[in-house]
C-alpha cells in the first residue's frame, strides 16, 4: 500500500502485474516499458523476473521509501 493513496501495491499481485504489463506493451509496441519498483517489496528479483517475462524492458528504482519505526 502506498503511503500516498489507497492503492494496494501490484507486486502482491503477480497474474495482475503480468495482464497490466502485456496490455500496455500492446498499446505502446516497440517502445520500451520501464516500471519503477519500491525498495519496500520483498522479493525484487522476482518481481524483476515476473515483470521481464511479462515485457518489460527495464525496472527503474526507487519508489516512495516507508518510513521505520524503531
Amino acid at each position: 500500500m502506498s503511503p500516498h493513496s489507497d492503492f494496494v501495491a501490484v507486486e502482491n499481485h503477480p497474474k495482475l502485474l503480468r495482464s497490466t504489463i502485456k496490455e500496455i506493451r500492446a498499446i505502446v509496441h516497440p517502445k520500451p516499458i520501464a516500471v519503477k519498483i519500491s525498495p519496500n517489496v520483498g522479493d525484487s528479483a522476482g518481481l524483476a523476473m515476473t515483470l521481464e517475462k511479462a515485457g518489460a524492458d527495464a525496472i527503474t528504482a526507487i519508489n516512495t521509501v516507508m518510513a521505520e519505526t524503531h
